[in-house]
């Protein structure tokens, strides 16, 4: 799909992962944009809010319950759920904010049920403005407020060894700034280069 508001993006984007969700959904970090998509998803029961601030809107019908939670702070406890709780983890745009990735998705790992569904988007240092960034001025563009960014081999090796299996990656946006146009992709694994965005769709395959 070709589109010249980035904005416009984030909905596609969020949709797309509502159609993958199903039964008891955690939305990580999505108090200022819930995923409104998931009230339209049969398949999904009820959703859990867990984010250190609150809903900056109302909430869409099935987000039944809001926990407040400092995810930089993962690395001292446990996110307050019971183990393999979850159906379906959403993660939309959240590990590049964190100083600490990978304590939350052993986290996620532990709380998600058995053949549970992780959702994943992250950009990619990749992607080619970043790289151009990083040649003319010696650093990322840290934008915005990222804290890490992981390339996909890197992704692919965290996710896997917390006992997930990558079902499908997605290379998601592209976007020429001078022109203000793009493109969005749901169906292939573009190049890492042209796509600012990747999307992981994992599923768990060791039992708690």
């Amino acid at each position: 799909m070709i589109f010249n508001d980035y904005a416009k993006t984030q909905s596609e984007k969020m949709e797309f992962l509502a159609k993958l969700s199903k039964g008891i959904v955690l939305d990580i970090g999505g108090s200022e944009n819930p995923n409104r998509f998931l009230d339209e998803t049969d398949s999904v029961e009820e959703v859990y809010l867990l984010d250190i601030k609150e809903p900056s809107k109302q909430l869409p019908r099935k987000y039944r319950y809001f926990i407040r939670f400092d995810l930089n702070k993962i690395i001292e406890g446990r996110l307050p759920f019971n183990d393999g709780f979850f159906d379906t983890v959403i993660m939309g745009d959240i590990l590049e904010h964190l100083y600490h990735p990978i304590a939350l998705l052993r986290e996620v790992a532990r709380i998600l049920k058995y053949d549970g569904v992780m959702l994943v988007s992250i950009p990619t240092p990749k992607y080619y403005i970043e790289m151009i960034h990083n040649l003319l001025f010696s650093r990322p563009m840290r934008f915005p407020d990222h804290k890490i960014l992981l390339t996909r081999s890197q992704m692919k090796y965290f996710i896997e060894s917390h006992g997930f299996k990558i079902e499908k990656i997605i290379g998601y946006s592209f976007w020429i700034p001078l022109l203000k146009i793009g493109f969005v992709n749901t169906r292939r694994k573009l190049p890492e280069v042209l796509t600012w965005q990747q999307i992981y769709i994992c599923r768990k395959r060791l039992k708690s």
